[in-house]
């Protein structure tokens, strides 16, 4: 090793396939990007702009709060969401938030434009490999690169750190490789598995920079956006959108992962995997910590303990990044943009070995991995047809595999003879994740699928179905579609036509009334309308208003007051609508910033609000102007969602514990509490049926964080 790199193919064929490439990207991807906005660059860039402009962030994992914000904004986009996404992804974007959305896309594809030759240098000064080789690897990767582009995502911009970095730890500027490595995980959080390398190679100086930087970035984090935010990523987003992929449709078959394999396999959803091979929570739970296990132990084992050549070095860094994409819940295609560091080092490392027949397998496992579009992936497939729907990860896995084989024979056949001690070490530590992990899941499963069975009937399917409005006969409810957010009903179908950019949240009922109530968002503002409830179709431009400037609407059981939220700068401040005099009046003091509220059937009002950063539950006089309100001693933890019983006799609310919103009831009369549900999921907004016993909920058990489906539950015998 270490000698002239062979030739990979004659050179006027390298050119002739750089060309096509290059051409096709630009065709493909860089044209229709810079004319298209698409998504997931808006949710770059509402979160920058709600930085920008000072808005408190700890709802920015909130679908609903931040789909309002959009409409708001008149962003052209149907569909806005922040999960699973760091809070510095948004802050990458906010300085370019004075621009029009479309030109501040321009700018990043320009700078990402000028990322590609900057990677392609770092490569060539590490690897000795001629640019258009380089080029032209990193070019076969043009689908990956094609999505990046037009959906505007940061993948290109942690390819470069990951060069840089790989350029800094080659270079023995390894505390600033540390440092890069924190850098980029602090956008997409998988970069931090490399300290298990520097760990393995006994890079004491990296692991000290990454760390050193690690706390440098969280403490900027902390003095941005303040603590709050940094709770909820890490305690509700972390542990079930990043570690478990139950992120958007946890079943997706594009974001391609060994996880999302097993759990299309093995996990029923009523609505989001219907067909499944089994239903087999418990083998899900054994499967999934076997099989990081089966992958992390040989891509650590095979890995040279402490220094070794500068050759060998480049192979285990490429294999490295090769597994810990494999070991990712979700890799969709620009996903793999900094994977073309691995292609990279693995062909200069078989170039130099004189091993042209491994490159070029190694070059085609690359190209056939990064050429699976989602068009060829199917969308529902159902029982042992969900095999043919994972080709990428079949494909990642030959790619690591191969670099495997290099490592092995690296390793000569008898280079280094069996440590039982550190043979023993590995065995444990192997026994120890898979253990550990199948106990994690065992809990995370227990009670999460028991909801299946109290799911509301519903002609209509949907990622999101949330704050339902109950009355003897039907439930309204908002509805994500892939268009926005609309209004619908169970167990008979409510179609609303509304125009693009326009959403529909937080429908209310009365009994005994002819019409709802609906909150409708738009450009500018919202504003709440009402609609007839034995309707079928609706026209939304044709439904008469009732409060301008107005979100969340509640009525009150007679119907004479309209309760609703004004938003300003983020924080809600609670208003009423006396209808029969129109005159409409704030409440609650503009220092409380509410989150959603009730009526009690005598003249009071409880609200879930908070003047710092804990929600809790209060109660504040109807007939009070801009008042303090008093806290309800319900519970010592944050609480929100509250819901009164139409006999008055019950307060329905959610709880937060151990990172869960969980459903509790108390008896107003005395104060007992009783805890309704207990799953490691959210369980959330109750609204009462007519006989003050049934409670209807949304939860987002075994689904995707926060996209929650409707169930109903006996609250009262």
């Amino acid at each position: 090793m270490g000698g002239r790199s062979a030739n990979l193919a004659p050179p006027w064929l390298e050119w002739a396939l750089l060309a096509l490439a290059l051409g096709l990207f630009v065709w493909r991807g860089l044209l229709p990007a810079w004319k298209l906005l698409l998504t997931d660059f808006p949710n770059y860039y509402l979160g920058g702009r709600l930085f920008r402009d000072g808005y408190p962030l700890d709802r920015l994992y909130d679908w609903e709060w931040l789909q309002r914000a959009k409409d708001h904004a008149g962003l052209d986009q149907p569909l806005v969401g922040f999960v699973p996404l760091t809070l510095f992804s948004g802050l990458l974007i906010a300085p370019l938030t004075s621009l029009p959305v479309l030109a501040a896309k321009h700018c990043w594809l320009v700078f990402n434009l000028a990322l590609l030759p900057a990677v392609a240098w770092l490569l060539r000064a590490i690897t000795g490999l001629p640019f258009r080789r380089i080029a032209l690897i990193g070019l076969l990767a043009v689908v990956p690169l094609r999505t990046n582009f037009q959906f505007g995502q940061q993948h290109v911009f942690v390819l470069f750190l990951f060069a840089l970095a790989t350029w800094c730890y080659f270079r023995e500027r390894h505390f600033s490789a540390g440092a890069l490595l924190a850098l980029a995980a602090a956008f997409k959080l998988y970069p931090a598995l490399f300290a298990l390398l520097l760990v393995r190679k006994r890079r004491w100086r990296a692991l000290t920079g990454m760390a050193v930087a690690g706390l440098l970035i969280g403490a900027a984090g902390i003095a941005l956006f303040g603590i709050e935010p940094w709770r909820a990523y890490a305690l509700e987003i972390v542990p079930r959108a990043v570690l478990r992929g139950e992120v958007t449709d946890p079943y997706d078959t594009h974001m391609s992962s060994v996880s999302g394999l097993l759990r299309r396999l093995l996990i029923f959803e009523p609505e989001l995997n219907p067909h499944p091979l089994a239903h087999a929570p418990a083998a899900f739970a054994l499967l999934q910590p076997l099989l990081t296990a089966l992958i992390l132990a040989p891509g650590l084992w095979l890995m040279t303990a402490g220094r070794a050549s500068a050759e060998r070095e480049r192979l285990d860094w490429a294999a490295t990044l090769a597994f810990v994409l494999l070991l990712s819940v979700g890799t969709p295609t620009y996903h793999l943009c900094p994977l073309i560091v691995a292609a990279v080092l693995g062909v200069d490392y078989l170039l130099r070995g004189q091993r042209v027949a491994q490159a070029r397998a190694l070059l085609i496992v690359f190209t056939a991995l990064c050429l699976v579009t989602q068009r060829l992936i199917p969308e529902a497939p159902a029982g042992w047809q969900i095999f043919t729907a994972y080709p990428r990860v079949y494909l990642l896995t030959a790619f690591w595999l191969l670099l495997v084989a290099a490592q092995r024979r690296a390793a000569g056949p008898v280079a280094v003879p069996f440590d039982r001690r550190r043979g023993a070490l590995f065995a444990v530590a192997f026994s120890i994740m898979v253990v550990a992990g199948a106990a994690s899941l065992f809990r995370h499963f227990d009670g999460q699928f028991s909801n299946y069975a109290q799911r509301l009937p519903r002609e209509t399917r949907s990622l999101l179905a949330a704050h339902p409005a109950a009355d003897a006969g039907a439930v309204y409810f908002s509805r994500m579609d892939p268009g926005g957010y609309t209004l619908d009903r169970s167990p008979a179908p409510l179609r609303a036509h509304a125009a693009a950019g326009t959403d529909l949240f937080h429908p209310t009922v009365a009994p005994g009334q002819r019409d709802g109530w609906v909150e409708v968002a738009a450009a500018g503002g919202s504003r709440i309308v009402r609609f007839p409830r034995d309707a079928v179709d609706l026209s939304v431009a044709e439904l008469p208003t009732e409060v301008e400037d107005a979100t969340a609407p509640v009525v009150s059981a007679d119907a004479s007051r309209l309760g609703f939220i004004r938003q300003r700068g983020g924080r809600g401040q609670l208003w009423l609508l006396d209808r029969s005099s129109g005159v409409q009046r704030p409440i609650a003091s503009p220092d409380w910033d509410v989150l959603e509220f009730a009526f009690f059937p005598d003249n009071r009002v409880v609200l879930a609000a908070r003047q710092a950063d804990r929600p809790g539950l209060f109660v504040v006089d109807a007939g009070a102007v801009a008042a303090a309100p008093v806290p309800l001693a319900v519970s010592d933890r944050p609480a929100r969602h509250p819901a009164v019983s139409p006999d008055g006799r019950w307060l329905a609310y959610a709880e937060r514990a151990h990172g869960n919103w969980q459903l509790w009831i108390v008896a107003l009369a005395d104060g007992e509490r009783r805890q309704l549900t207990n799953a490691d999921c959210n369980t959330i907004s109750p609204a009462w049926r007519a006989d003050s016993k049934t409670l209807i909920y949304a939860s987002d058990c075994g689904r995707g964080f926060a996209l929650t489906a409707l169930g109903a539950l006996s609250a009262v015998p």
